[in-house]
């Protein structure tokens, strides 16, 4: 039979919460990133789509605002062409 004391519990356990927590909070700043990428993607669509209409089917001039700047510009423009 294997003997514990109780302080070697108490680490162990302690210790599992803590990791426990520390997981906790990756979650957390994880979903916020996500938070503000997806609020990136949904403003630029917001300012841009109608532009981007124009360019692509009524033979406007590209604008240099079109030009994305960065992956949640990016991904927005994606979801401009493919909107699943």
């Amino acid at each position: 039979m294997i003997k514990l004391t109780i302080s070697t519990l108490l680490a162990i356990v302690s210790f599992l919460l803590v990791v426990l927590f520390i997981f906790l909070m990756y979650l957390l700043v994880q979903r916020q990133r996500e938070s503000y990428f997806e609020k990136v993607c949904d403003r630029y669509l917001q300012n841009y789509s109608q532009l981007w209409y124009d360019y692509l089917f009524n033979n406007a001039f590209f604008s240099i605002v079109l030009v994305p700047r960065g992956s949640p510009q990016v991904e927005a423009i994606e979801k401009f062409f493919y909107p699943i």
